[in-house]
């Protein structure tokens, strides 16, 4: 199914300038791969702006904020009405978003996970091994078509410094990712319905900026000894967007 998906650049702010982790290669990806339609948005949100796409991406927000009462407003109707809303942590002073999540139950934290990644699942298998550990994570874990038989997903090499960022969210949303806070899980990645719409809540950034290296390595996902699955998280999430997509329109008639 062919998407518009439109990118808030007015709002982006790039952490990253290495040739190997470059977010363009998602943005050709889904233009090349999945077919969609990619715009950008130079200047503040209206509805003239969101009424033509499908999804709105605010990717490493950090530049021009706070978003404005109006702005809020606007997007808020356009996600009550069917639009798809995904958002990710910002680059820094996450409290500068408050003013925009704080209406849909969401809060980004400045907290820093330990691991290089988080787990949108638990298989059988990590509970026979670690009961006590893997426990807490089943235990907030939704089970959602997204994260359902999934296993880790990696914001960056395990010998890098990259880790997922904590969110905090209201009981509307499904945790589909989660790591560990000292003795409890937390979630790093969530979705909730809002109105007809969608609003996905990601506390990572790198996992687009790599897009490129973990694409090239989507093999190994299907391995049984390999626990990183990056690529399948992300084909879910637009598998499931376009389910939405679809159901929306097809009540419309």
């Amino acid at each position: 199914m062919t998407l518009n998906f439109l990118l808030d650049k007015f709002r982006y702010k790039p952490v990253a300038h290495e040739p190997a982790v470059f977010f363009g290669d998602f943005l050709v990806w889904l233009g090349e791969e999945l077919e969609y339609a990619v715009g950008y948005l130079n200047g503040e949100i209206t509805m003239d702006d969101l009424i033509d796409w499908d999804i709105f991406f605010i990717f490493s927000p950090g530049e021009n904020l706070p978003y404005s009462r109006g702005e809020v407003d606007e997007l808020s109707k356009w996600i009550e009405n069917g639009g798809v809303l995904i958002i990710t942590r910002p680059v820094e002073k996450p409290e500068k978003l408050n003013n925009l999540t704080e209406r849909f139950g969401l809060k980004f934290t400045n907290q820093k996970a330990n691991s290089y990644a988080f787990f949108a699942d638990v298989t059988d298998k990590l509970m026979k091994v670690d009961p006590k550990r893997f426990g807490k994570y089943k235990k907030v874990l939704a089970s959602h078509p997204i994260n359902k038989g999934l296993k880790a997903v990696a914001e960056g090499p395990p010998k890098s410094n990259l880790r997922p960022f904590f969110i905090e969210v209201s009981s509307d949303w499904d945790i589909i990712g989660t790591c560990l806070k000292g003795s409890e899980a937390k979630p790093v990645a969530a979705i909730r319905n809002y109105g007809n719409g969608l609003i996905l809540a990601l506390g990572v950034i790198y996992l687009f900026y790599m897009w490129n290296f973990w694409l090239k390595n989507e093999e190994l996902e299907k391995r049984e000894d390999t626990y990183i699955s990056n690529v399948t998280f992300i084909r879910r999430i637009f598998d499931f967007i376009e389910n939405h997509q679809k159901t929306k329109k097809k009540n419309n008639k």
